[in-house]
C-alpha cells in the first residue's frame, strides 16, 4: 500500500457514508472507491460492505480487525514526519494545543494566556474540535496536547480506551464546571431574574457550534434530555463559529447559547443560570507521557498552577 492509500483508508471510518468521506476529503465517490478497491485487491479481503454512495458506511469483520492496523500504521507514519519536521524547525519552536469546541473557553484560554505571556518565544497553534476528535488527533500525533471538556457521565478512561488505545497519555485534571448558563438577550428575555428554569426558555432557539448529525456532542445530548423532560421540544440552530460572533444572532432573535463561563462584559446579553441543569463538565489536560519537550513541561506546569489555585 502506499502512503495516500493508507491515510484514505485511515480516514473514510471517521465517517457515516461513503459520499460524506468524498465531500469532506476531496475527493470524487468514484475515486475514492478506486482507492479502497485497490487497497482490498492487494490485501486480498474485502474491508468495506459496499452499496450505493448514499448508504451507511460498514466494515466487513476483516475490516474491523485490520484497518484500526493500518491507522496505527499511518499515525506512526505522521510521527516521523512531525519528528523530522520538529528537527528541522527547532524542538522548541511550536506546540500544537487542541481546545474543545466551548462558548467562553475561560479555562484553556487562562492556561495558554499565561503560557504565551511567559514563553513569547514559543508559538501556540490552536485547534478547535470536539472532545473526541481531538482526541483522535492526539493519538495520531497531529497534536502535542489537547485540553477536552466532557460531562460528569462521561466515562475518561473508556474514551481513552477507545480513542487512544495503546498510547501512554498523562491526563491532569483541571477543573470542575457544575453550573451551566444560558446567554440570552436583554431585549428578549423580559425577566429581571438571572435564574431560570430550563422551561422558562422554551420559545428559544438554542445555538450550538456542530452538526447535530455527531452524536458526541454532548451538551447538545443533555440539552434535547433536558428539553424533553421539561415537556417540550427543543428549537436548534447550528453554526460553523462557536465565538463571540454567535452573539450577533442572540440579540436579534430569541435564541440562547450554553455556556459554564459568565462574563458580564459582553453587551446587550445576560448569563441567566439555569437552575434544574443537573450535569457538570470537567476540564482535562491531556498529552503524551513519551514527550519529555521543555515546552510542552512549561505548559504541564501552567496547567498544574492553574488547577492548584482552582481546589476548593
Amino acid at each position: 500500500m502506499k502512503t495516500k492509500e493508507i491515510e484514505i483508508i485511515s480516514e473514510i471510518v471517521n465517517y457515516r457514508r461513503f459520499a460524506d468521506a468524498a465531500d469532506n476529503l476531496s475527493y470524487s465517490h468514484s475515486v475514492l472507491s478506486k482507492y479502497v478497491t485497490g487497497v482490498e485487491n492487494e490485501l486480498g479481503i474485502k474491508l468495506f460492505v459496499r452499496g450505493n454512495k448514499a448508504s451507511e458506511l460498514s466494515l466487513t469483520p476483516e475490516g474491523r480487525i485490520v484497518i484500526p492496523a493500518i491507522q496505527r500504521v499511518n499515525d506512526d507514519y505522521h510521527h516521523v514526519l512531525e519528528l523530522v519536521k520538529r528537527l528541522k524547525n527547532g524542538n522548541e519552536s511550536i506546540i500544537r494545543i487542541g481546545s474543545p469546541l466551548r462558548f467562553n473557553d475561560f479555562i484553556e484560554q487562562e492556561i495558554l494566556s499565561d503560557f504565551i505571556g511567559a514563553n513569547p518565544g514559543i508559538k501556540v497553534h490552536q485547534t478547535p474540535k470536539l472532545s473526541v476528535d481531538l482526541l483522535k488527533m492526539l493519538r495520531a500525533r497531529r497534536l502535542d496536547a489537547t485540553f477536552i471538556a466532557l460531562p460528569d457521565d462521561f466515562n475518561l478512561d473508556a474514551l481513552l480506551g477507545i480513542y487512544c488505545d495503546g498510547y501512554d497519555v498523562d491526563v491532569r485534571f483541571i477543573k470542575n464546571e457544575p453550573v451551566q448558563y444560558a446567554v440570552v438577550s436583554d431585549e428578549y428575555f423580559t425577566s429581571t431574574s438571572d435564574v431560570a428554569n430550563f422551561a422558562d426558555l422554551k420559545d428559544y432557539t438554542f445555538i450550538f457550534p456542530i452538526s447535530n448529525e455527531n452524536e458526541e456532542h454532548s451538551i447538545w445530548r443533555i440539552a434535547e434530555e433536558l428539553a424533553y423532560k421539561s415537556g417540550f421540544t427543543l428549537k436548534t440552530m447550528f453554526s460553523n463559529v462557536y465565538d463571540s460572533t454567535l452573539l450577533r444572532i442572540v440579540r436579534k432573535m430569541p435564541a440562547a447559547i450554553l455556556t459554564s463561563d459568565p462574563d458580564e462584559n459582553y453587551s446587550g446579553v445576560r448569563f441567566i443560570r439555569i437552575s434544574d441543569w443537573n450535569m457538570g463538565f470537567s476540564v482535562y489536560f491531556l498529552s503524551p507521557k513519551d514527550d519529555k519537550r521543555r515546552s510542552l513541561q512549561l505548559l504541564r506546569h501552567c496547567c498544574a498552577s492553574f488547577a492548584d489555585g482552582n481546589k476548593e
